[in-house]
């Protein structure tokens, strides 16, 4: 489904089964932004109203994480919508609800390695690439609890160090969105990128 049609102002969402679990018992464990945002999906309000008491940006990652993981699902006729709107080209309305951000890819990129860090970008030997892999690993396990399982498979699949800075905006955001990692995760993000530059002999788990 395309995310212009789930990021539509006019979108209701409503939790899934999987999300009133998560209300009723926190047995996923979500960071407390991520929870705000799934409480106030009632299956009534519109994106649009809630951006009114939370942050677009903020409203809008939150909604594709907790879409994409199965917490929430957009009503029946928001999800007939999205779907026709992703099979026709898209005109401009003046007078339609706007967008409330960019998509998925361009929200991560945000976080993603500098293009000035990857230009001179040195290949890395197989024993430091296994190195940077199991240093993400471990923080996703450590910081994301359950919800880091298909971070940490896309990281495992990952075979050479591009498709490693590919995934490493997102595991950047998940650090940064979640409780007891979100302090590390600046730091972190600085030495893996530097790590992936090869310009950082080693990666420092002093926290993890």
């Amino acid at each position: 489904m395309a995310t212009s049609g789930l990021l539509s102002g006019s979108s209701v969402f409503a939790k899934t089964g999987k999300g009133r679990d998560e209300i009723a018992r926190r047995c996923f464990g979500l960071p407390p932004r991520q929870r705000r945002v799934l409480i106030v999906m009632d299956g009534t309000k519109d994106l649009a109203t809630i951006a009114e008491a939370i942050s677009r940006d903020e409203l809008a990652q939150a909604v594709l994480f907790l879409n994409e993981q199965g917490f929430i699902a957009l009503t029946s006729s928001d999800a007939k919508m999205a779907e026709s709107g992703a099979n026709r080209p898209r005109q401009k309305d003046p007078a339609a609800t706007p967008e409330l951000t960019t998509s998925r890819t361009s929200l991560i990129q945000k976080q993603a390695v500098p293009p000035a860090a990857t230009d001179n970008a040195q290949a890395l030997d197989a024993p430091t690439l296994r190195e940077v892999k199991d240093f993400m690993t471990t923080t996703a396990q450590t910081y994301l609890g359950l919800l880091a399982a298909d971070l940490i498979q896309r990281i495992e699949r990952t075979k050479n160090q591009e498709g490693l800075k590919s995934i490493v905006g997102q595991w950047h955001m998940a650090l940064r969105d979640s409780k007891h990692g979100a302090r590390f995760a600046s730091s972190y993000l600085d030495q893996v990128t530097a790590t992936l530059s090869g310009n950082a002999p080693e990666l420092s788990r002093n926290h993890v």
